[in-house]
């Protein structure tokens, strides 16, 4: 007989920075595996501790390791395994765009995928939103991380901008 995964979601508490951390570097490091030359901030194809460092100091002050005002982290954990999180803010607004919930990443470890984790942690921001009385939750993903367009596809959210870059050498 086949043992039962024992799925837990967790918010961010600073006892879980390693743990963030390691899942943060894997999400750089499939970031930097699908993109392609296009993309203005693939500067190396190794995620350097000071790059991660830069990546994660928008959600967490590095010296506490707490998280920042209006910032929201859940990690996913398997069994024992932490195998996935979400990072979302709620933002305000401001004169040009009404308040909403904006999802600046998710990720689970590729081994995991297909098996609704991805689906429990985007439940938890709409959880999130319905409690803040919010009515737009928003996303942005790479044009070539067509795994990642067709998750978002299949949850409901639908395309709404398009982002042009240009290399200027």
């Amino acid at each position: 007989m086949e043992k039962e995964n024992i799925i837990k979601i967790a918010k961010y508490n600073p006892e879980l920075f390693p743990q963030f951390k390691m899942l943060q570097k894997k999400l750089s490091q499939y970031e930097r595996d699908i993109t392609n030359e296009h993309c203005p901030y693939t500067l190396t194809n190794k995620v350097t501790e000071d790059i991660l460092e830069k990546m994660m100091q928008d959600s967490i002050d590095l010296e506490t390791k707490q998280i920042k005002t209006d910032k929201n982290i859940y990690l996913i954990k398997e069994n024992e395994n932490y195998i996935g999180f979400i990072n979302f803010t709620h933002n305000r607004g401001n004169c040009c765009m009404k308040p909403r919930i904006f999802i600046s990443s998710i990720f689970i470890k590729e081994e995991h995928r297909g098996r609704g984790y991805g689906k429990k942690l985007m439940q938890k921001a709409e959880e999130y939103a319905i409690q803040e009385n919010e009515k737009t939750i928003m996303l942005s993903c790479l044009s070539d991380n067509k795994n990642s367009i067709n998750f978002y596809k299949n949850n409901n959210y639908k395309p709404w901008a398009t982002t042009f870059i240009k290399r200027i050498k």
